[in-house]
């Protein structure tokens, strides 16, 4: 291309730009710095950061959020560009705690920016690893308790919800040739015992433990061999964990729901095993104040899975590897 044809394609190219924004300031609503950004919301995700929002105020060329760190101290970060309205903050600029921020729009590009009303504040918070929450939320909305052991955060009582987190129900009232059979996520309880679920929670498969869809509220999971055995190492050798794990009280004395003996129950641990029983893979439900049990995560072939036990009889947290996939037993989530 020769310098004649080079310099008119850029002076075309000029013009056609200039008309652009000639016509897109034609049209462009003017910025009115009383007008103050609302719709402030805050969106964590963990490993990724902090992505905050709020409604673009029209004709603004930028805005600066004011933020108070978790500490105490504050900073002001300005950004150019139209009418913005959002802000993302990576994981690695963030610390474990509590931040109120606000956003301030401006109407000019340049010094002193014609800054306009300042937002109403809004919060969000970065939880700390090393802290367990006091309660987490299913699906359904059920509140748990939590528990801390170790290095671990552990759910204090058996999961109940009836829904998997995309909001999809869970089968349920499955007859005794489904539930031997399915490949499908399901769950049970008790028969006969009209607060089964709130006491005891409900008897899941472990297709319904382990669905993509997930069960265990957000941030939770179902814990894996290793992660069983990481608690139980926690109280000593496996002959002697099952203990530390179950509530105390027998329910002959009207003290728990243990069947008596409930040998070296002292629940030092917090744990809060109840018995809630099971329903066998062929489909009949026993144990109910005698056994307490739980899926692991961890397959063993194509048809049995990784679960732990606690009995009346023992203080022994048992490990075993032959539980079929369509037993229904309890789920105890773990923080991922």
């Amino acid at each position: 291309m020769n310098q004649y044809i080079f310099t008119h394609a850029m002076f075309r190219l000029s013009s056609l730009l200039f008309l652009l924004f000639a016509f897109a300031a034609l049209g462009a609503q003017p910025c009115d710095p009383t007008v103050r950004p609302i719709g402030l919301t805050s969106n964590y995700n963990p490993g990724s950061g902090a992505l905050l929002h709020w409604e673009a105020v029209p004709g603004s060329v930028g805005f600066q959020i004011q933020a108070i760190l978790p500490f105490g101290s504050t900073i002001s970060t300005r950004v150019a560009g139209f009418e913005r309205s959002q802000f993302f903050i990576p994981e690695r600029f963030l610390l474990p705690g509590t931040y109120t921020w606000r956003v301030q729009v401006a109407c000019s590009t340049t010094p002193p920016y014609s800054p306009g009303a300042v937002s109403f504040p809004d919060t969000f918070s970065i939880p700390d690893p090393e802290v367990c929450p006091s309660e987490i939320i299913d699906a359904e909305g059920n509140v748990y308790t939590t528990v801390k052991i170790g290095t671990q955060c552990w759910m204090a009582q058996n999961l109940k919800t009836t829904l998997y987190n995309n909001g999809d129900f869970i089968n349920t009232g499955l007859s005794d040739l489904a539930w031997r059979t399915t490949t499908l996520g399901a769950y049970s309880t008790y028969p006969g015992i009209a607060d089964y679920s709130d006491t005891y929670g409900n008897l899941y498969n472990w297709y319904a433990a382990t669905d993509p869809r997930g069960i265990c509220p957000i941030g939770w999971q179902l814990p894996t061999d290793e992660q069983w055995q990481e608690l139980s190492d926690f109280f000593g050798p496996d002959s002697t964990a099952g203990g530390a794990l179950k509530s105390e009280g027998q329910l002959e004395l009207g003290t728990g729901l243990w069947q008596s003996p409930n040998v070296g129950a002292t629940n030092m641990s917090g744990f809060s095993a109840l018995p809630s029983g099971s329903r066998l893979p062929l489909s009949n439900y026993l144990f109910l104040n005698q056994n307490a049990d739980w899926y692991s995560a961890t397959e063993n072939g194509t048809g049995g899975a990784f679960f732990r036990t606690i009995t009346y009889q023992s203080g022994t947290f048992y490990r075993d590897s032959s539980f079929n996939k369509n037993g229904g037993i309890g789920v105890r989530c773990v923080r991922e």
